[in-house]
C-alpha cells in the first residue's frame, strides 16, 4: 500500500507540473492535459488513500 500511495502523490506532482509548464509556455495542449491528468491524479490519490483505512 506505501507503494500505491507513492506512486499517486507522483502522478500528482508530475501532472502538476505539467499544467505549470504549459501555463508558463501559454501551450493550450499543455494546459489541457495538465488539468486532465490533475483531475485524474486527484482521483487516484483519493482512492488510494481511502482504500488504505479499509
Amino acid at each position: 500500500m506505501l507503494l500505491g500511495r507513492i506512486l499517486a502523490i507522483l502522478s500528482l506532482l508530475c501532472a502538476l507540473a505539467v499544467t505549470a509548464i504549459g501555463l508558463w509556455r501559454g501551450d493550450g495542449w499543455g494546459i489541457g492535459l495538465g488539468a486532465f491528468s490533475t483531475c485524474s491524479a486527484v482521483v487516484t490519490v483519493t482512492v488510494v488513500w481511502r482504500a488504505r483505512r479499509r
